[in-house]
């Protein structure tokens, strides 16, 4: 009786210490919530944000901060956002914008540096682990002058795609050694993505890898559009030449945007549309994806947020036949870094719920998640998961970061951009000859920047 009653009393202890700790960890949690806070958050409408929208309950419940997200196109992202800026309305605690507007946003005074939160370990602990991040990317998003104004938001970046099943076909190879005198296989020049866009560019009727083609065929899909893809598109080629918009990195020096370098870039980024797919011309990102989806081109150099697209075979005739490597080059490898990035606005109500949000969105826990709904990773550790690194274009993905380029990121690239994309595009339509075209563009920059 006595063994009984004092185990008995042992148990309520135990009981009433366990209810004891649950009740202080879960009022713990509960003063680590910010009550009813709710922070606004612009961003592209894209299947990213999408992607990352469906996690957000998870940070809701688990610091009591509610997200409302406004999703816009590309091109409204930044009107809208900038507009805000320059009123100075308020209207969002958190954004995320293209990298290169960075050096026009800190300029400006629009954004805040997140120092002093990346130093503050109750918002950053040492398991969130900076050192992570692959540091080209979150400086190329987010470092200007010394400091950091945010973390990387779906980083893009750009390498080639080709159709791998086309490239290994045994008929195919044999046609090809015949009329270019070597072996076809992955291109590492730009001469040698010219001939197999040449070579594979067909009519409805000629054969295919053995196939009687019922629609014409093309080399390759090319997003020429008066846009800052054009801008992103021929610079990476340029880079690729050894060229570029400045002597001396990408944004300082000398301008040379008529350079011999550069020339030879655009000639050779003209020649390529006598093998592109009709309208490339009036293509970004998006109508090279869908070119390429419904197999009407060999290659393409594109984006790779854009891939999880092509492996949809509800939606793609070429699931399962593509593969993916560094764009070709003269000079050196290269890629086109076109992340973008989360920043504080300035005026912000909220710039601490803000960073905590980034904070939770870039977490090794989170950033798996939204991977594998479609998202790509800011962090190494992310790329070499099991369960990530087996996704077709992951290994390639984290290869072409880590040799990224980057565009322009000074307060004057927005002007640039557009008279970029509005001269080249002359250029691709045959309307001016390409020493013209950087001739112009030569001067316009020698303007803008003075």
């Amino acid at each position: 009786m006595k063994l009984r009653s004092k185990l008995l009393a042992v148990s309520l202890v135990s009981i009433f210490t366990l209810t004891s700790v649950g009740c202080t960890q879960q009022a713990t949690e509960n003063q680590n919530k910010a009550p009813d806070t709710t922070i606004r958050f612009v961003a592209e409408a894209s299947g990213l944000t999408d992607a990352l929208e469906s996690l957000v309950p998870e940070f809701t419940q688990k610091t009591g901060i509610k997200v409302e997200f406004e999703k816009l196109p590309y091109e409204m992202v930044v009107q809208k956002t900038m507009l805000d800026f320059t009123s100075g309305t308020g209207s969002y605690d958190a954004v995320s914008l293209p990298y290169e507007y960075l050096g026009r946003l800190v300029d400006k005074g629009y954004v805040k540096s997140i120092d002093e939160y990346l130093n503050d370990k109750t918002l950053t602990p040492d398991d969130f682990d900076v050192k992570d991040i692959i540091p080209a990317m979150w400086n190329g998003s987010a470092n200007w002058k010394g400091k950091m104004y945010g973390f990387p938001s779906n980083p893009t970046i750009t390498f080639m795609w080709y159709r791998k099943d086309l490239l290994e076909n045994s008929s195919e190879k044999e046609a090809f050694l015949k009329r270019f005198g070597y072996e076809l296989s992955v291109p590492k020049t730009p001469q040698q993505m010219k001939d197999m866009a040449q070579f594979f560019t067909r009519k409805k009727g000629e054969t295919l890898a053995g196939k009687v083609l019922d629609h014409n065929f093309y080399g390759m899909s090319i997003m020429a559009k008066r846009h800052s893809a054009l801008s992103a598109d021929w610079l990476s080629w340029a880079w690729a030449y050894g060229g570029g918009i400045f002597d001396k990195g990408y944004e300082s020096g000398k301008i040379v945007m008529n350079s011999d370098k550069n020339m030879e870039a655009l000639n050779y980024y003209v020649s390529l549309f006598d093998y592109a797919v009709p309208g490339s011309v009036d293509y970004t990102w998006d109508e090279v994806t869908t070119a390429m989806q419904q197999d009407l081109t060999f290659a393409a150099i594109n984006y790779n947020d854009q891939i999880p697209g092509l492996l949809d075979e509800s939606k793609s005739k070429v699931a399962g036949k593509m593969g993916y490597a560094l764009q070709p080059a003269n000079d050196r490898p290269t890629a086109n870094y076109g992340s973008w990035t989360y920043m504080i606005p300035a005026n912000s109500k909220h710039p601490k719920e803000a960073y905590q949000f980034f904070e939770w969105a870039l977490s090794k826990e989170t950033q798996k998640k939204w991977t594998l709904l479609g998202g790509i990773p800011a962090r190494e550790s992310v790329f070499k998961d099991p369960e990530i690194s087996k996704i077709e274009y992951m290994p390639m993905t984290l290869e072409a970061l880590k040799i990224s380029d980057l565009r322009p990121r000074i307060s004057e690239w927005g002007e640039m951009d557009s008279a970029m994309s509005e001269e080249l595009h002359k250029a691709v339509t045959k309307q001016a000859s390409p020493k013209d075209t950087l001739d112009k563009l030569q001067a316009k920059f020698e303007s803008i920047i003075k």
